[in-house]
């Protein structure tokens, strides 16, 4: 018990003490982002570079893409060259911040068609999902991260994730409590995998409500739990991992 309160501690450390570590940093929000790729006209899009990727993030600010249906059509390193680790020290290496959605809740349809997006520094992919689906995506090479922030009547299904995820208690990195996702209400995860490290919580899933978890594996290392640290109803799920506490 005490080892899980001093996770905790750290957690709620990691949160409330700024951005100071990432200040200096290079952003993908100011970056040269593409846009062009999006016409409201239309219902199916695909995605191709990490610019176009970072022009979806900055979308996402004010359009849900309800009705919509967003398709990977290739592989997408966000930060080419960089090699994430748990000994990876933000502080001394350089690497471009993508932070995330904020503001809005993603409702349409997130299919990465089986490919795979690396490199993703701080910050989850899509933000949070409220009545959408995330599916068939893969996260590689990627550090303080999850796929989905928060989830609400959310499906979220065939996703992988390798992330290091770190507690700096003097950075305010993001550092969720659960690497697929943070936090889940009314919603559904199903066959999704973490490899990895995590210091802040579970491989799969952080803390939720009415939320089900099916066919899921762990074989990272989560700090907290293999697969939650709170649900409600887990089924056949595997823990081939060894949490470190």
């Amino acid at each position: 018990m005490k080892k899980v309160l001093l996770s905790l501690f750290l957690f709620i450390l990691a949160i409330h003490n700024g951005f100071s570590q990432l200040a200096d940093k290079e952003w993908w929000i100011e970056k040269e982002i593409d846009t062009s790729w999006y016409n409201s006209s239309q219902s199916t899009f695909t995605l191709r570079t990490a610019e176009q990727l970072a022009g979806f993030m900055k979308l996402s600010s004010d359009n849900n893409f309800a009705g919509k249906t967003i398709k990977l059509g290739n592989n997408i390193d966000l930060n080419p060259g960089v090699v994430f680790s748990k000994n990876w020290d933000p502080k001394t290496n350089d690497a471009i911040v993508w932070a995330g959605a904020k503001d809005n809740d993603f409702a349409g349809i997130f299919d990465g068609c089986g490919y795979t997006v690396k490199g993703i520094y701080e910050g989850p992919l899509l933000g949070d999902v409220r009545n959408g689906t995330v599916r068939n995506l893969n996260i590689e090479n990627s550090f303080c991260t999850s796929i989905v922030d928060e989830a609400y009547s959310a499906t979220i299904e065939n996703c992988t994730i390798e992330t290091f995820n770190k507690a700096f208690v003097n950075g305010g990195i993001y550092t969720p409590s659960g690497a697929v996702v943070n936090y889940a209400e009314s919603s559904t995860i199903t066959n999704c995998t973490f490899t990895g490290y995590s210091e802040t919580g579970a491989g799969i899933l952080g803390n939720s409500k009415n939320t089900d978890i099916a066919d899921c594996k762990n074989t990272g290392e989560p700090h907290i739990a293999g697969i939650a640290y709170i649900a409600n109803n887990i089924s056949n799920c595997r823990n081939e991992g060894a949490p470190t506490f």
